[in-house]
């Protein structure tokens, strides 16, 4: 009779012990919520890091090729010209830019 009244009331190391587990699932569970909150943040601020580093490609390559449009033009060549080295030069940055940036994302070997 003695065994049955052990079993009918927990001792209070087993209480103990599963307050504290459900403490720590509590706690566990929180810790998951703040995870997955600073990946959502991550992820945003990589997509922001990669949308500047586009804009400052672009504004580099741009003024490249107003630099050397401008310049062939006060050389006095054709208009024609002018653009058309202004467009390419425009262009190579550009792509000089997304292949360096491109190069500077890979993690090394």
């Amino acid at each position: 009779m003695d065994v049955s009244r052990r079993r009918a009331t927990p001792s209070k190391k087993i209480q103990a012990l599963t307050t504290a587990n459900a403490t720590l699932q509590d706690g566990n569970a929180e810790l998951k919520k703040a995870y997955d909150k600073l990946e959502t943040e991550r992820d945003q601020l990589r997509q922001t890091i990669k949308s500047l580093q586009v804009a400052v490609s672009v504004l580099l390559g741009s003024s490249a090729g107003m630099a050397v449009g401008l310049a062939i033009g006060l050389a006095g060549v054709a208009a024609g010209t002018a653009l058309t080295a202004a467009i390419t030069v425009f262009f190579a940055v550009i792509m000089a830019s997304m292949a360096i940036l491109n190069y500077m994302r890979r993690p090394p070997a």
